[in-house]
């Protein structure tokens, strides 16, 4: 995943065996850090297979809903030492589409997202940035 701002780019690394975060261009792996997986959005844009290896319990399936006009199908992971349980909750649709994720660890952070609209058809322009 790459971030863009004015101050310069971050690309977002993710392998079986760590997260990293490098700044500037290209892969100049001299250039990346250990990413902090906790960060404000990781648990949307890491795969599930982290939280639950972190959380180390099994996943079990949750009754679906509709999320958006779309029909999904929602899985949850709790687990962790009294006081700091830690439960994420996701829901797809049928072909894969990440519809809600809700991230909390008790008495700690909370990430909730929650898809409102859905479009499957997404064009240039809505990738370019209005001008400064």
């Amino acid at each position: 995943m790459d971030e863009a701002s004015p101050g310069g780019s971050v690309t977002r690394v993710s392998t079986s065996e760590r997260l990293l975060r490098c700044t500037g261009d290209g892969m100049d792996m001299s250039a990346c850090v250990d990413a902090e997986r906790d960060g404000p959005f990781g648990s949307l844009v890491d795969p599930p297979a982290l939280s639950i290896d972190e959380i180390g319990a099994a996943v079990t399936a949750e009754a679906e809903r509709t999320i958006a006009g779309i029909r999904s199908e929602c899985f949850v992971v709790e687990g962790g030492p009294f006081g700091a349980i830690h439960t994420v909750e996701w829901c797809y649709s049928a072909d894969g589409l990440l519809l809600f994720l809700n991230d909390t660890v008790e008495g700690g952070r909370v990430v909730t997202a929650e898809a409102t609209e859905v479009s499957r058809l997404v064009s240039d322009g809505d990738f370019e940035l209005a001008p400064a």
